[in-house]
């Protein structure tokens, strides 16, 4: 007669292997691990690399960092100007950003904002929001060329090493629009950006 407390199940000899592993599997025996899962078990395929047997690449899960930065917004690529410890937010005219802009005419020198440098100061320019350049260009043009008709390049323009800014100047003595083309480095877009400067 079986003690109270003590199972009677018994493990029975059976003739076939195929259902001795399902017994084992069952109770009698070990090889489960502590998950629940039998240890022999295959792993589940690895997420990155080389899939595992009878898994596809189209099995795997995938980053895609260019689609989830295309989800989020770009802010409109306008560029701010630095001199000192003075920082001045310029006229955004013509621009694209993801895939959106919009077609505007060349700035007067009265419509935008405005600052005063001396004749051998060097202006910094860089993106507001503090994306990389990627390429970009600078013209002036007299502050009473309301239409951007006689626009001339600028000296001493350069791209920092690290691309987060560009410098223009000095400027010649008078008062200018100058106006500063920043393309994203990212290739989201670009915009021209306008100041009127006035040199001493």
């Amino acid at each position: 007669m079986p003690r109270p407390g003590r199972s009677t199940r018994r493990c029975q000899p059976v003739r076939l292997a195929g259902l001795l592993a399902l017994a084992s599997l069952a109770g009698c025996g070990g090889g489960v691990g502590t998950s629940g899962v039998p240890s022999d078990a295959g792993s589940p395929p690895p997420a990155t690399g080389t899939p595992a047997p009878g898994w596809s690449a189209s099995d795997r899960p995938t980053l895609n960092p260019t689609a989830t930065n295309e989800a989020t917004a770009a802010p409109l690529p306008v560029a701010e100007i630095v001199v000192g410890d003075v920082t001045l937010v310029g006229g955004l005219g013509t621009y694209v950003i993801d895939g959106r802009g919009s077609d505007a005419p060349w700035l007067p020198f009265a419509t935008v904002p405005a600052l005063t440098v001396g004749s051998a100061e060097t202006v910094t320019i860089r993106f507001s929001d503090g994306v990389p350049i990627g390429d970009w260009s600078a013209v002036i043009a007299p502050a009473d060329d309301t239409s951007g008709s006689a626009t001339r390049g600028v000296n001493g323009a350069a791209l920092s090493a690290d691309g987060l800014s560009a410098s223009v100047g000095p400027l010649p003595v008078g008062r200018w629009v100058l106006q500063v083309r920043l393309f994203r480095a990212d290739g989201r877009g670009d915009g021209l950006t306008y100041w009127a400067i006035t040199v001493r």
